[in-house]
């Protein structure tokens, strides 16, 4: 914890007498242990895992130490927003257990950071889903009041704009085909679907989706008796998806005629 306290230290000998000495005794806010870096594009998402050492308190051994795991503001670890940022853990809290074996130690302890003191590597997942083109940051804090520990890890994420995917087969004998999109943004919005080949139909031409909801776009390959693009083997096109924020998704799609 931060605090300031001053105490007396007192040298002794028989020889040259008593000396004492004004200790002030000050403990600063924890810094940043390690900054984790992400990269990823509109409607995808980046994976990276942070890892800190976890001390054994002989003192007061309970079965596991328990860390509390939030993501807050770079600048203002104190308010935080949890639920409006990129980031994301899975767990809220993390336990960790204090009855690790010295096997089970030495190999957690691999990567030589513990040094061969008590206490071992623990790792924790964060994900990064971006919202919206451009760089965030963010910071992961945590927290355990029975060690008295913090640990701090900044968050830099990364995102460019969507990534074309594909393509995605549709056939004459199979001529049904689902895209899988999720909505990236924060709040709600309006998506509108278009095709660049007439052959392939689409059941729904816009959708409202909630945030971070995933939904199914339903194309049907249907070809035209006097389309010439009977004549060939297959046919590749698009689907095109554009936002009310003008961001542009790209799904390439190949028909096959046999």
């Amino acid at each position: 914890q931060e605090s300031k306290k001053e105490c007396i230290l007192t040298l002794h000998s028989e020889e040259l007498g008593e000396y004492k000495y004004l200790l002030k005794l000050t403990s600063t806010p924890v810094g940043i242990d390690k900054v984790l870096k992400f990269n990823s594009f509109l409607g995808g998402e980046d994976i990276q895992t942070f890892r800190f050492l976890h001390y054994k308190n002989n003192k007061n051994m309970s079965k596991e130490t328990v860390y509390d795991v939030r993501i807050a503001c770079e600048n203002d670890e104190a308010n935080g927003a949890d639920d409006e940022n990129d980031f994301c853990v899975q767990h809220k809290q993390l336990k960790v257990s204090n009855t690790e074996s010295a096997a089970a130690l030495a190999a957690a302890n691999d990567d030589g950071d513990a040094d061969g003191r008590d206490c071992f590597a623990v790792s924790i997942d964060v994900t990064y889903t971006p919202s919206n083109i451009g760089n965030v940051r963010n910071l992961l804090v945590i927290r355990s009041a029975q060690n008295n520990s913090t640990y701090q890890c900044a968050l830099h994420g990364f995102c460019d704009p969507p990534k074309p995917k594909g393509p995605y087969q549709i056939s004459v004998n199979k001529p049904n085909l689902q895209i899988p999109f999720t909505n990236p943004y924060r709040t709600n919005c309006k998506f509108v679907f278009n095709t660049d080949q007439s052959c392939f139909v689409l059941k729904k031409d816009s959708e409202v989706i909630k945030p971070k909801t995933n939904t199914m776009i339903d194309i049907s390959f249907k070809m035209n008796v006097n389309d010439n693009q009977q004549k060939q083997t297959e046919i590749m096109g698009k689907l095109i998806i554009k936002s009310e924020n003008d961001h542009e998704w790209v799904y390439y799609i190949r028909g096959i005629m046999a």
